[in-house]
């Protein structure tokens, strides 16, 4: 017992100064820490695993993404589909939170396919509905604007992919309250062929002003051959998934303000500390 306590105290006395000059070098930076620590976080979040809108809707589920809160989420079972076309449900599209360039939003999976073989067969198309709401949900932030993208890849006739949107930032029919917007037929896709194979599709589309609701209610539709006009080729038109993100005004300086204060009369602490 007095070997392992004689042990112990040579090695506190080998710390003590390694420590103590650790205390000092850690103090010393935590001011510029900290706030790259805080940047780290918003802009490195990982994605929340996906989820069947189904199971979402059954539980009555949410998405947490950052400060952006994802609740009510609904579909129409009745899928309007001919042919050869995934997925074969509306409730078997996945979602997931998802955080590009520091901005939250939510990704649907499906993969979304349609094929036309070139035999005979008819054309292949769906049209799949579906919808959420989302708050943000830090006070010092609106949403302002949001933006829809998917990589599509196309062979073959005259084809078509879109994502189309109506979104509002109210819970009535129509919106025609003061402080109310609507927008209607938010489109992103393309009909025809696309310039080249795979393409990325995207729209950025601008609120009236910042809002910090929105219900936003969406159209899939996925098409090939969709011309009587064109030869009866194989043609195939898909997108793995798309994506819908939503962008917000920065604080206001006053914000800055505080925060910038607050590191200041940190580091002044930790300097009156080391030179008492």
């Amino acid at each position: 017992m007095w070997h392992r306590e004689e042990e112990m105290g040579t090695l506190s006395n080998y710390l003590s100064p390694v420590l103590a000059g650790f205390d000092f070098i850690y103090w010393r930076r935590a001011v510029w820490i900290l706030p790259l620590a805080i940047v780290y976080f918003l802009f490195s979040q990982s994605p929340v695993s996906a989820t069947p809108i189904s199971d979402l809707v059954a539980a009555n589920g949410s998405i947490q993404q950052g400060d952006k809160f994802f609740t009510n989420f609904r579909f129409d079972s009745f899928l309007v589909a001919i042919g050869d076309v995934s997925p074969q449900q509306t409730g078997a599209i996945d979602v997931q939170g998802v955080t590009v360039s520091g901005e939250n939003g939510l990704r649907f999976s499906g993969p979304f396919t349609a094929t036309f073989p070139g035999d005979g067969a008819s054309l292949a198309s769906a049209t799949y509905h579906l919808g959420y709401d989302v708050f943000v949900t830090d006070s010092r932030f609106k949403a302002t604007d949001f933006s829809q993208s998917f990589t599509v890849t196309n062979s073959g006739g005259f084809n078509s992919a879109h994502v189309s949107a109506t979104v509002k930032n109210c819970t009535d029919i129509v919106c025609i309250g003061p402080g109310e917007f609507e927008l209607f037929g938010v489109d992103t896709g393309f009909t025809g062929a696309p310039s080249s194979s795979p393409v990325t599709l995207s729209g950025n589309f601008d609120f009236p002003f910042g809002t910090n609701f929105l219900s936003v209610d969406l159209d899939i539709f996925i098409c090939a051959l969709c011309s009587v006009f064109n030869p009866p080729d194989p043609a195939f038109v898909a997108f793995p998934f798309f994506d819908e993100i939503y962008s917000q005004a920065v604080p206001e300086p006053s914000v800055f303000l505080i925060w910038g204060t607050g590191l200041l009369a940190f580091g002044f602490m930790q300097f009156a500390r080391r030179h008492r």
